[in-house]
């Protein structure tokens, strides 16, 4: 069983991640919506669509 103080530290790097990867996610979106895409459609051209020609 965990004790209270290692259940605690495991949340707090849980919250702590999950922080960092929102803060990636709003930069991403950030960036995205500062240069418009070049493809029409919205969304990249998936890479087997690419490979198949």
């Amino acid at each position: 069983m965990l004790s209270d103080s290692s259940a605690r530290a495991s949340a707090e790097q849980i919250a702590a991640v999950v922080r960092e990867i929102d803060q990636r996610r709003r930069v991403v979106a950030e960036e995205t919506r500062r240069r418009p895409p070049s493809w029409p459609s919205g969304s990249p051209p998936s890479p087997r669509s690419c490979a198949s020609g």
